[in-house]
């Protein structure tokens, strides 16, 4: 929470990267077993999660987002 703090402060833009840090989609030939999310609806909780302790910590509104490694048809 404090580097996040340091970084809004110092005028960077934050970027929502996903709660857990799970794949988007299934990549089974590149990331084998790897958890990944099975629909939209569980990225968007997982988006979602994040999103809201920013708010509630920082007070600070996420605009961006990467998803991690690859986005895959979901």
């Amino acid at each position: 929470t404090k580097l996040a703090s340091l970084a809004i402060k110092g005028g960077h833009e934050l970027a929502n990267h996903g709660y857990r840090h799970v794949l988007f989609g299934p990549m089974r030939l590149v990331y084998g077993g790897r958890d990944h999310f099975k629909s939209l609806d569980e990225v968007v909780a997982d988006l979602f999660q994040l999103h809201s302790l920013a708010k509630s910590q920082l007070n600070y509104e996420i605009k961006l987002s990467r998803p991690p490694h690859y986005i895959d048809n979901i």
